[in-house]
């Protein structure tokens, strides 16, 4: 059995006003020096044998040249491991619940811990998950919007199909280039002034208006006619499948070598055909079945939507702040960048105001999302890896070309995959939820389909 390090714990009394009424518990935490100094001395021994240093055999260098060399690292180390086994020792004695991991804070100076003869002190935050009742979803009453399916819809469908797999002529043409328009360009790409994989190419191809390109891209080359010349800053985003890529800036040379209308096509058998069907016929059956999807998909949003906000007006407890903040900050930066975005075309808005309505909602957010998760481990639900794989292979569906580099993205990176687990959580109890209720069905356009599904306006 490990032995506890001694410490001196002590709860600090929290002010309730200042942290959002939620019932957040404060500890005082000092660890003897004489403990600390041993638990130094114990992770040193423990890295000693695998340090190779200039002018020492492997694992031979001295305690004092290891401290000056990798104290740092070691000292944090050990600090961490400390940390988390108090903060469970505290867990565990005070009979808590943490509704997210806890928190340390030092009060003590790192360097003074690696010179020895120190206390660590600090202050470790739990916020334990609140005391929850989920009201009974026995009977719910939920409306499942339902709409129909005519021939006008399936036309809507193929005009769309039509626009986003058009025909380019092969000779390009001298007019400007615009949205619609396919480009065939050439680019040279430097990282750092240095060149770099897959930062060159020749005859490269984008449609204008489909942000397949970089961001930049098509703006440079829109009004322009071939021949034309230029150099532009591109930033690949942030989750682009190449590590090494992601949140970089580069900059190419591009030269515009040919622009090329689309053609005029219609929907009959030779588009079936360059569809993949066999016929037109069989084309508009395929169409109806994928309005069919869509449908579906607008109809269980609706429910979910009357799921959250029962579940919402239900259940009233002060959630943990730091879930609050957490689900309000990208609320926020959002509101901002919008602001930014329309400050030039909009009156000002009230920013107290706005923020106060975004606390509100990141509170929201945060109080059905514990429900959601106390209804899936009161009733043992779980995500398998087989829901994992369905959905990466959902989300490589989402980016067609490269299903590969998606998939491959998620086998590398663990955090990705366990980005996952929640909302595919969420869904597996939102579809027990709906299979317990009592569900009546409204027949309503898809316009009124699309707003509910949007904006939680139904017609009863």
């Amino acid at each position: 059995m490990t032995k506890k390090p001694a410490a001196s714990i002590q709860e600090i009394p929290a002010d309730k006003e200042k942290i959002g009424g939620a019932d957040v518990r404060l500890y005082s935490v000092e660890i003897p020096a004489a403990e600390m100094d041993a638990q130094m001395q114990s992770q040193i021994n423990k890295t000693k044998p695998d340090i190779r240093l200039p002018g020492f055999r492997k694992g031979k260098a001295s305690d004092q040249i290891i401290r000056q060399r990798f104290g740092e690292r070691i000292a944090a180390e050990v600090i961490e491991k400390l940390a988390s086994e108090i903060a469970q020792r505290i867990v565990q004695e005070n009979n808590l619940r943490p509704a997210l991991a806890p928190h340390a804070t030092l009060q003590t100076q790192t360097e003074n811990i690696v010179q020895g003869g120190s206390p660590l002190k600090m202050t470790i935050r739990i916020e334990p998950a609140p005391e929850i009742t989920p009201p009974n979803l026995n009977k719910l009453a939920l409306v499942k919007p339902t709409t129909a399916i005519d021939d006008k819809d399936v036309n809507a469908m193929i005009a769309n199909l039509l626009k986003n797999h058009p025909l380019f002529p092969k000779e390009g043409t001298d007019k400007t280039a615009s949205e619609g328009d396919l480009v065939i360009f050439d680019f040279d790409g430097t990282m750092d002034d240095k060149p770099f994989k897959d930062g060159s190419g020749k005859d490269a191809k984008i449609i204008l208006g489909r942000g397949s390109a970089l961001p930049g891209f098509e703006k440079i080359f829109t009004g322009r006619s071939a021949g034309f010349k230029d150099s532009i800053k591109a930033r690949f985003p942030d989750d682009h499948p190449e590590e090494n890529l992601k949140s970089r800036e580069a900059v190419f040379n591009v030269r515009l070598k040919s622009v090329h209308p689309p053609m005029e096509t219609q929907a009959d058998e030779n588009f079936a055909k360059r569809m993949g069907y066999s016929s037109l016929a069989k084309l508009r059956e395929a169409a109806r079945e994928e309005i069919a999807k869509s449908d579906a998909i607008l109809a269980r949003a609706a429910l979910k939507r009357q799921i959250l906000d029962h579940l919402e007006k239900q259940c009233r407890f002060a959630p943990p702040p730091t879930l609050v903040a957490r689900e309000f900050s990208p609320l926020w930066q959002q509101f901002l960048a919008a602001r930014e975005a329309q400050k030039s075309e909009q009156p000002a808005i009230n920013e107290t105001a706005a923020q106060q309505q975004l606390i509100r909602l990141a509170e929201a957010r945060v109080r059905v999302g514990l429900v959601l998760a106390e209804i899936g481990a009161r009733e043992k639900l779980e995500i398998s890896a087989a829901d994992i794989k369905q959905a990466i292979a959902e989300r490589a569906r989402q980016f067609p070309g490269r299903e590969k580099d998606i998939a491959a993205f998620y086998e590398k990176d663990p955090r990705a995959r366990a980005a996952l687990h929640a909302p595919l959580f969420e869904e597996k109890v939102i579809d027990w939820i709906v299979g317990k209720a009592e569900i009546s069905e409204k027949s309503m356009s898809r316009d009124e389909m699309m707003r509910y599904s949007q904006t939680g306006e139904i017609a009863r």
